[in-house]
């Protein structure tokens, strides 16, 4: 039989013996919303734990509107209808495209993504999590973290925020909060923030109890987000629920969504293939390692985990990344990760793919672009360039008999 994986703007196939197939691990299908516009209208008037939208612009002059950036979907169908709601409430916004520590998108790329009539017709800032002297401290969270904020979050009398919800490997959820630190934070609060991550509760799906989470909620108090309004994302992108409102409440319900979209069975199998999902979800090691953990989570004891992903631009914006693969074994880098020091993202993505090897005896192997097999050469990722070849060398090690598990859309899985 014939498996399939999604793999930049391409599908991948390679066949399996039907009898070895353990089965294939995905989303579940759920209705999309067809007028997105106008499930955006509707929640503006009748938001969860908040007053419409309306009641709250009435006496304010100026609106910051937080969205993301091209690592997700376009918010345009999200941007439209609030910017309208704004304008007519006499309220002038400025949109701010909360990059965390992701690149800066380019003049094109902001067009395509926002569309130009939104692009052309509203002051666009790009946060810059680099620049310090851009950022306002407001103090250090119970748990340590130095709390900077992009500056711009004070010049206006109303914050929102407007993108799109799915479980997320750092924060337990995307939206919400995170659309502030670290979607508007410095490097420094970020990184603080993540080391958090090596806490046993910080887990993928996971709302209340989430160190990460609980820790941005506290540096971002003083941020004034008003407002949230979310799409949250079926497994093709697609809208299948838009709440707005509060940034505590309307989130919680937004991940209650979510869940029953994305909360799957594990599927055991010596051999896991897993891909993040394609186009723009593979575009570099930074978005792709986020289909490793429900990856590792089917993956049996001594097996073989086989990431599909393109990654064009290599490593990404994670400062380190590439060294920690390349200079450290799975053993001392999962030791080295947990001193305070020494942590970073690019120390947190090399964490993720040297836990399968540490934590399970597994091999890790990689379909991926020819110029990030040349950056896998000398770290304990095996690269390939096609499916079937990867599947050939994952049989070598696990056997013959060894059965296979293909995990698609993997990067938001919620496997449990």
């Amino acid at each position: 039989m014939r498996v399939e994986v999604e793999y930049g703007d391409e599908v991948l196939r390679a066949e399996v013996e039907e009898r070895l197939f353990a089965g294939e691990v995905s989303p579940h299908r759920a209705a999309s919303i067809r007028d997105v516009s106008g499930a955006v209208e509707r929640s503006l008037a009748s938001p969860v734990g908040a007053r419409p939208l309306f009641d709250l612009a009435a006496g304010k002059r100026s609106a910051l509107v937080l969205t993301v950036d091209g690592t997700r979907a376009s918010p345009r169908e999200l941007l439209l209808p609030l910017l309208s709601a704004l304008e007519r409430a006499g309220l002038e916004a400025t949109i701010s495209i909360a990059l965390g520590r992701h690149r800066k998108m380019t003049g094109p790329e902001l067009d395509a993504h926002l569309g130009l009539d939104i692009a052309r017709s509203f002051r666009i800032h790009q946060h810059d999590a680099l620049a310090r002297d851009e950022h306002k401290y407001l103090g250090t969270t119970s748990r340590g973290t130095p709390v900077f904020v992009d500056g711009i979050l004070f010049e206006h009398d109303i914050v929102l925020a407007a993108g799109f919800l799915e479980p997320s490997t750092i924060f337990g959820f995307s939206g919400g909060i995170k659309m502030v630190v670290p979607g508007m934070a410095l490097a420094e609060t970020i990184d603080a923030n993540h080391f958090l991550l090596l806490d046993p509760a910080s887990r993928k799906g996971r709302l209340e109890g989430h160190p990460v989470r609980e820790d941005a909620l506290e540096a971002a108090r003083g941020a004034k987000l008003a407002w949230i309004t979310c799409a949250v994302q079926g497994p093709d992108d697609e809208a299948v629920a838009v709440i707005s409102g509060d940034p505590v409440r309307a989130h919680a319900a937004a991940c209650a969504a979510s869940l029953s979209v994305f909360r799957v069975e594990p599927v055991e199998a010596e051999i896991v293939i897993a891909s993040p999902g394609g186009a723009p979800y593979d575009r570099d090691m930074v978005q792709s390692k986020r289909a490793v953990e429900p990856a590792a989570a089917c993956l049996k004891e001594g097996g073989a985990l086989i990431l599909v992903a393109q990654c064009r631009e290599l490593w990404g914006e994670a400062p380190g990344f590439a060294e920690w693969m390349k200079g450290r074994s799975p053993s001392r880098i999962v030791a080295d990760v947990r001193r305070r020091e020494l942590f970073s993202l690019g120390a947190h993505g090399a964490n993720t793919m040297a836990e399968p090897v540490v934590g399970r005896g597994a091999a890790v192997m990689m379909v991926t672009c020819e110029a990030m097999r040349r950056e896998l050469e000398g770290t304990f990722v095996r690269g390939f360039e096609s499916l079937q070849g990867a599947l050939l060398a994952a049989r070598e090690r696990t056997g013959p008999d060894a059965r296979v598990a293909v995990l698609r859309k993997a990067r938001r899985l919620v496997v449990d």
